[in-house]
């Protein structure tokens, strides 16, 4: 099973979540919370002016990566496969500076407040970038809130943090059967809120 970001992301807030939703579990849907966070995005991706991707892992193909050395905006909607990971990054911004490419992802979150799931989320796509390019981002970038504000978000330290996460995940996915749900705030947006309450 290749791990997607949506699989990732529920993984950081619940193991349960991560587990139901790699499995092909239905929950309740979240259509409010969902339609809230794709507003913000595609709002967050016209003001950054960035160009939309239609081609899958367009870094790793020289053909189709010329857009890196003639076009300073953002790349939007980026399909990035490697043999264990298959997702869709935001956004992806090349750094111009010592290191001719240096990819920085870029994660559009509304929330006022940057949280450490969300730090964590953007190095899950930096980590994936760099199975796929060969080149390992150093910055990635948080856009939050309602007046779009940027965080930079140092890479390095994360990278260990983000290996024995995907650890714990790939262990609990070859479990037989979910873990047992232990109660946190984000319980009353998880679409499997009412199976953990029976």
């Amino acid at each position: 099973m290749r791990i997607t970001r949506e699989i990732f992301d529920a993984f950081l807030h619940c193991p349960t979540k991560g587990y139901l939703m790699a499995h092909g579990e239905a929950g309740h849907e979240e259509h409010e919370h969902r339609e809230n966070v794709d507003a913000y995005r595609r709002d967050g991706l016209v003001r950054l002016g960035a160009e939309t991707s239609t081609e899958t892992n367009p870094i790793g193909n020289p053909a189709s990566a010329r857009w890196m050395d003639v076009s300073p905006l953002p790349r939007a909607d980026l399909k990035l496969e490697t043999a264990q990971f298959v997702i869709r990054i935001d956004a992806l911004r090349i750094r111009r500076g010592k290191q001719p490419r240096d990819l920085s992802p870029i994660r559009f979150v509304p929330d006022e407040e940057v949280a450490a799931t969300d730090k964590l989320s953007v190095a899950f796509d930096a980590r994936v970038v760099a199975e796929s390019t060969g080149s390992k981002p150093s910055i990635g970038e948080i856009i939050h809130g309602r007046d779009y504000r940027t965080v930079n978000v140092s890479l390095a330290p994360l990278y260990p943090k983000i290996s024995s996460r995907l650890v714990a995940l790939n262990r609990n996915l070859a479990k037989p059967t979910a873990p047992s749900p232990i109660l946190n705030k984000h319980c009353p947006e998880c679409c499997y809120r009412a199976g953990c309450r029976e």
